[in-house]
């Protein structure tokens, strides 16, 4: 179930007040449509791994790439930040499974092509 996790971002991300705020629903996976304004936040390189036991599957840990991109860094930084409490906070029930809420492993910020970015990696359990 844990493929399913960029669904669960991008409704959690789209739906909170603070990110929508500064977004205004640009939350996209892997790709960014052509002449998208800024700031927007964009997911990708979702990895999913399992965790057995002899019994079978107890459930999966996923990885999980954010980027808040922005004209200016003070945007991108307060974008990051909201993306990021959005995410840690994320504990969600489906039918048919459960997402953890998010742990930021590592962050990183760049400038690229005229514009701020800053990635988040983060880590959901899924069972």
């Amino acid at each position: 179930m844990s493929l399913l996790i960029g669904k669960h971002i991008h409704s959690v991300l789209t739906s909170d007040d603070d990110v929508k705020g500064l977004v205004k629903g640009r939350v996209f996976p892997l790709v960014i449509p052509e002449g998208t304004d800024r700031p927007f936040v964009v997911f990708n390189d979702i990895n999913v791994v399992g965790e057995y036991t002899k019994d079978g599957w107890i459930g999966d840990t996923t990885q999980v790439t954010v980027m808040c991109v922005a004209d200016k860094y003070e945007s991108a930084a307060d974008l990051a930040e909201n993306v990021r409490i959005t995410l840690e906070q994320s504990k969600k029930h489906y039918d048919s499974y459960t997402i953890g809420g998010g742990e930021l492993k590592k962050s990183a910020d760049a400038y690229e092509n005229g514009v701020y970015v800053i990635v988040l990696n983060f880590e959901f359990e899924t069972f």
